[in-house]
């Protein structure tokens, strides 16, 4: 009883994710890719159907597959998610009438989220070549 609920609390917490992506999409100020890349850890755990979906969606599959494999966020994603988010922040800051400790706590989230996103790779390592390590044994024949 106790696995079934958390499989279905989990798929529960997945749909609710991509929804929120898909929301995203739309919304400014609203993330699409955390809430997909939260998605795609909980279908696994709950269904594998759902999760495959999601890595085989046209749109999003590759970066989804991308960052499960190998942690990569391509260069046009750091770029827009940290130029949106120095825009959205820089905004808050200068134009509301926000406490100074508020406004330090948004910067700071900003440095740290932006130092996040660009200390991944932005390229998927290169494949493995095989017998490429062994030596090459000379004929003398």
């Amino acid at each position: 009883m106790r696995g079934r609920f958390k499989r279905w609390l989990l798929m529960g917490a997945g749909w609710f994710f991509v929804a929120a992506g898909v929301v995203g999409i739309f919304l400014p100020l609203l993330p699409t890719t955390p809430f997909l890349l939260l998605a795609a850890a909980c279908f696994p755990r709950s269904s594998e159907e759902l999760h495959s979906g999601l890595l085989n969606h046209p749109r999003f599959g590759n970066f989804v597959g991308n960052w499960e494999r190998h942690r990569v966020i391509p260069k046009r994603a750091k770029l827009l998610s940290s130029s949106m988010m120095t825009l959205m922040i820089g905004y808050l800051v200068f134009v509301y009438p926000h406490p100074l400790w508020f406004k330090a706590f948004l910067v700071i989230t900003c440095v740290a989220v932006s130092r996040f996103i660009w200390s991944c790779p932005h390229t998927p390592p290169p494949p493995e070549v095989k017998n490429q390590d062994q030596p090459r044994s000379l004929s003398l024949d």
